[in-house]
């Protein structure tokens, strides 16, 4: 998984916890070591050949949000049936209050 972030406020430390916790579930994970526009995270994913890629950012909305943009394998934006799988499984490690992280520092 290609992980990137913006310049907004705590999109670096967002991306740090996203990191941690993807790779606490058994994926590898390569993350920007500094800020890069959004698109670049789909060049990351083509580029490294990961299976996909998540950037974080507010993208058009105010600067005081933040989120999640998914990437398919392809570079493109997460289809409808991608989402609502990942959706599925985040509601289901946060009922069962099982979210498994590794330290950053051990990726």
């Amino acid at each position: 998984m290609y992980i990137g972030y913006d310049r907004r406020f705590a999109s670096e430390d967002f991306a740090a916890a996203t990191a941690e916790v993807i790779a606490g579930n058994g994926i590898k994970v390569l993350l920007s070591p500094f800020a890069i526009p959004t698109p670049f995270v789909s060049f990351g994913v083509i580029s490294k050949k990961t299976g996909g890629g998540i950037a974080i950012t507010a993208s058009h909305n105010p600067e005081k949000w933040n989120g999640f943009k998914f990437r398919e394998a392809t570079g493109e934006s997460a289809s409808s049936e991608t989402a609502a799988g990942i959706e599925k499984y985040i509601d289901i490690a946060v009922s069962a209050d099982r979210v498994t992280s590794i330290p950053l520092a051990r990726l």
